[in-house]
């Protein structure tokens, strides 16, 4: 895998690319579907999304987007209301872990969550991905999160998680 970043980053994506065109697999698409053409699409810009997959990116186009404005327009679920794009305020503790190499939910996302949360927490997990929580350290945090939401974390296990190495080799 480091191998095949390392050249698609070099212009030479052809090795990366049948990982991006992956068969379906036994995934809920149909709740997938309506959750996002009904809560993400609507807020959504069609230009922005389509400048995202284009050819030019060095990945021949490929698109891994979870839903299609042509997709969403097909499946026919009802738009949430405006406020459903709001920024969720709440003083109630929150935490908030993020994997470094989110491509789903990036840690920016998380970020910026913290302006609308006054008690909410956010640790980036070095080397994770999606899921940032399903690791021994993520596991350790949390549970420790939900016996005290309020005491200091103990953060030694993410200042010890090693992260990832890129590598041509």
């Amino acid at each position: 895998m480091p191998r095949l970043i390392s050249e698609a980053a070099q212009g030479r994506p052809p090795g990366l690319l049948p990982l991006l065109r992956s068969a379906p697999s036994g995934f809920n698409w149909g709740l997938r579907l309506s959750i996002w053409c009904g809560e993400e699409m609507p807020f959504e810009q069609p230009d922005r999304m389509a400048a995202q997959v284009a050819p030019a990116l060095g990945l021949g186009g490929a698109d891994n987007r979870t839903a299609t404005p042509g997709m969403c327009g097909a499946w026919r679920v009802a738009a949430a209301a405006a406020q459903a794009n709001d920024a969720v305020k709440s003083d109630v503790p929150v935490l908030i872990l993020a994997g470094e190499f989110d491509p789903v939910t990036p840690p920016a996302w998380g970020r910026r969550l913290l302006r609308s949360m006054p008690n909410a927490r956010f640790v980036q997990m070095p080397g994770q991905a999606h899921g940032a929580t399903f690791n021994r350290c993520g596991g350790q945090l949390t549970l420790a999160f939900l016996r005290d939401p309020r005491a200091p974390l103990n953060l030694d296990c993410v200042a010890k998680m090693p992260g990832l190495v890129f590598s041509a080799d």
